[in-house]
């Protein structure tokens, strides 16, 4: 013998909290889970194509993604996965000079420098391939971790940035030689329950 039980909301017996409920199309709606650690309550991603040859030594954004904090930093974490694709100097050129500094904003305010890319020496001789054809993918992570504060319900905007490390330029999403855009950077940030 089967049974159906058809119920539209459970609530705790104590204070009448509802719990969850269910709609006419059986979808149920949980009001307040106590979820485990480690929990992947948000997921975000971003990408830019876009290119740009920065001079300067002042941050530029390069990527950037938003998403609405599920729980307070006090109960969760971002943790943020983000690459830079960036291409070197010319050839035949001293290319430390066409080093970068990366960092991570939060809401607009510099989290400080995650990496700083010392651009190593290609061939730098070829006619037809040197490092100004190259490009590379710089990758990095990094947990809040207690490092920034928001609230339940708060919006977030973090974004990768970048900015030379020196006089020279840097090229992002594509090569010294071409304005064409070579390379995709992208950012991924993931809410954390604690």
């Amino acid at each position: 013998m089967t049974s159906i039980l058809k119920v539209s909301t459970i609530q705790d017996p104590t204070n009448s909290n509802t719990a969850l409920t269910i709609d006419g199309a059986g979808r149920v709606t949980a009001t307040n889970i106590d979820l485990p650690s480690g929990t992947v309550v948000t997921a975000v991603s971003n990408y830019s194509t876009t290119t740009a040859v920065h001079s300067s030594t002042s941050y530029l954004d390069v990527v950037s993604v938003t998403c609405t904090a599920k729980y307070s930093s006090a109960d969760s974490d971002m943790l943020i996965n983000a690459s830079l694709h960036h291409g070197l100097g010319p050839a035949n050129t001293n290319l430390d000079s066409y080093g970068l500094n990366a960092e991570f904003t939060f809401n607009g305010g510099g989290m400080g420098r995650i990496h700083r890319v010392d651009v190593p020496a290609g061939s730098g001789s070829g006619v037809s391939y040197g490092p100004e054809w190259d490009v590379r993918t710089s990758s990095y992570v990094f947990n809040t971790n207690g490092s920034q504060t928001w609230s339940a319900g708060d919006t977030i905007t973090i974004a990768l940035q970048a900015a030379c490390d020196s006089s020279s330029s840097i090229y992002i999403n594509r090569p010294y030689a071409t304005t064409a855009s070579n390379g995709t950077s992208a950012i991924q940030v993931f809410e954390v329950k604690k």
